[in-house]
């Protein structure tokens, strides 16, 4: 599994977020033996956040399942029991 973060952002249009950063490789944050982890990211702007700001995180499975397919029922892969959340202070 490769993880990687990039932030975008736009000071007046919500609709027209630009990225903002190049896309940051965060995978050693997931991996592990830590049952869970927190992630803190913070709007651009030294103090003065701009307006409208997101931050798009991409899990990108690396490991071929094609034969771990093959043995669940109905040919699927079980999707990872993952549970995400944010909040914004």
């Amino acid at each position: 599994m490769r993880v990687t973060a990039q932030e975008h952002a736009h000071i007046l249009d919500a609709s027209n977020t630009q990225a903002v950063t190049p896309a940051e490789d965060i995978t050693t944050e997931f991996t592990g033996l830590q049952p869970s982890c927190m992630l803190q990211f913070y709007p651009t702007g030294a103090g003065y956040p701009v307006r409208f700001w997101r931050v798009e995180i991409n899990f990108d499975m690396t490991q071929d399942l094609n034969g771990v397919r093959a043995a669940w029922p109905a040919g699927g892969v079980p999707a990872p029991g993952w549970r995400l959340g944010a909040a914004y202070y």
